[in-house]
Order: structure tokens, then C-alpha cells, then sequence
């Protein structure tokens, strides 16, 4: 699993974005590929995987949540 930071979190739309550590990108994720809630600034370790739209988080959790 790869890790990073909540930078974004739409929760009326249910949409965020994650920072990828030691990298200059960010990738899209959806709140039904996360367990829990998720604020800006949550650490959170995550798969990725390639759709139509590009690659995507998946399986987001907080880092200190197993």
C-alpha cells in the first residue's frame, strides 16, 4: 500500500483528493472506496487502481486505523 495525505474531502459529494508522499502528484478517490470518515490532513495509506478517468485511490484508510 502506498502512502499520503488527505488535501481535499468533499463530503457533500462524497469526492477528495489524496497528496502522494515524496511526489508531486495527487489522485482522485471516492468515499466508496474508503472505510470511515476522512478530513484534509488525514494520513492515509491506499491501492491504486486505472479507470476510463485515470488512476484512482482505493481501499483509502487512515494510516492509525487497521
Amino acid at each position: 500500500m502506498t502512502i499520503g495525505t488527505v488535501i481535499f474531502f468533499d463530503k457533500n459529494n462524497g469526492f477528495g483528493n489524496i497528496k502522494v508522499q515524496n511526489e508531486a502528484r495527487n489522485l482522485f478517490f471516492h468515499e466508496s472506496q474508503s472505510c470511515g470518515t476522512l478530513n484534509p490532513n488525514d494520513l492515509v495509506k491506499y491501492e491504486t487502481s486505472i479507470t476510463k478517468a485515470g488512476l484512482v485511490a482505493i481501499n483509502v484508510k487512515k494510516l492509525n486505523e487497521d
